[in-house]
């Protein structure tokens, strides 16, 4: 058994478990990040399709975008409820890894529609709603 920083514990065979994406964390489940990086690019899916749905009241009202920022953030929520998070260090990295795959594709796909897309503080709004999201999701444990 290797102990990383005495917060990761990887038992048995590590490509294994970088393979399966679940690492133990110290008193807790394992968690599947390769689930939760999934979500994160199921986020970044709907929020792009709902906003080009939406182009023109997202290019008219100001408002708008700020609505968009907390419907990420509740899609965020549902979607970390499937992650199972059962501790804040879980819920923070399930929130990093929701938000890690939109700041790829955004800054890949999404620049090449709206070069100034990371200037916009709602866009900022959204990703920490997003980073956050999955601490409402926390699940308490049967011995607690």
């Amino acid at each position: 058994m290797i102990k990383i920083k005495k917060q990761i514990v990887v038992d048995g065979d590590l490509l294994y478990n970088i393979y399966n994406s679940k690492f133990k964390l110290k008193g807790g489940d394992d968690m599947n990040y390769k689930k939760a990086l999934g979500f994160g690019v199921l986020l970044w899916l709907i929020m792009f399709a709902v906003v080009s749905a939406f182009l023109g009241w997202y290019n008219q009202f100001a408002w708008f975008k700020s609505v968009l920022s907390v419907f990420a953030g509740l899609v965020a929520v549902v979607l970390a409820g499937y992650v199972k998070p059962i501790s804040i260090k879980e819920a923070l990295l399930c929130g990093l890894c929701l938000i890690a795959p939109g700041l790829v594709l955004d800054a890949l796909i999404t620049t090449r529609f709206n070069p100034a897309i990371f200037s916009d503080w709602n866009l900022w709004l959204s990703y920490l709603l997003v980073f956050l999201a999955p601490l409402i999701r926390i699940k308490k444990s049967a011995a607690a």
